[in-house]
């Protein structure tokens, strides 16, 4: 099982903080990410766990991924 968390607006837009999601072998986040409606890389940034992620970071079980936005200022 991956643990999905989201932050800022984006918990907002999902109607939810966090979602569990089985997975039968690892993705790639990209994968992962597609199967998830209203989730878009360039607009986040994602984490997992506690690391930098890319869209070809491989996702197995047991792993952590926290999405936010991303912040700008000025």
């Amino acid at each position: 099982m991956v643990k999905l968390r989201f932050l800022g607006y984006i918990a907002e837009k999902m109607g939810t903080r966090e979602i569990n999601i089985e997975i039968s072998m690892p993705i790639k986040l990209s994968e992962l990410l597609e199967t998830i409606k209203g989730i878009n890389m360039e607009r986040a940034v994602v984490i997992v766990n506690n690391k930098a992620a890319t869209p070809d970071t491989p996702i197995k079980n047991k792993d952590e991924i926290v999405i936010m936005p991303v912040i700008g200022g000025g």
